[in-house]
């Protein structure tokens, strides 16, 4: 005797484990083409927006809340697998920045280096695009 059933519950997991597979090589495609529908149905995508919200009120509060989750834990391996590098930064905190960047001379985003731990109290003002840049160089020569 034929088990529809049975046969139903196989063909949907098969066939969406096809879908699956169609989605995850289409991918590019697809985005494209739903950023091309919700730009022409800008309505429909608005009214959508306003019944998701609704209908899942606490959305955005778990995301920021899985986030910060998140930012805590990073936060809490780097300072446990760089001591010497959180202690050097909280004894400088005390220190006074400088009043312009010692690169270029920017007075905006001005930031502490260090260029050796060992000495805390030894920093370098600098402005955040130097800072990251010095630490790219530092970073690529051995």
């Amino acid at each position: 005797m034929f088990d529809k059933q049975a046969y139903m519950k196989t063909y949907n997991r098969e066939h969406y484990a096809q879908q699956k597979e169609w989605r995850e090589q289409h991918r590019e495609r697809r985005l494209i083409q739903q950023k091309a529908w919700r730009q022409e149905h800008p309505e429909r995508t608005l009214a959508w927006r306003e019944r998701f919200k609704i209908n899942h009120p606490d959305y955005h509060a778990i995301k920021r809340r899985q986030f910060k989750e998140r930012i805590d834990n990073y936060n809490h391996n780097y300072n446990e697998e760089n001591p010497e590098k959180r202690k050097a930064e909280k004894k400088a905190q005390c220190q006074p920045l400088g009043k312009e960047c010692e690169i270029c001379g920017s007075i905006r985003n001005l930031t502490r280096h260090h260029p050796d731990y060992s000495e805390p109290l030894f920093c370098v003002t600098l402005c955040s695009s130097c800072h990251k840049y010095l630490h790219t160089i530092e970073v690529q020569v051995p």
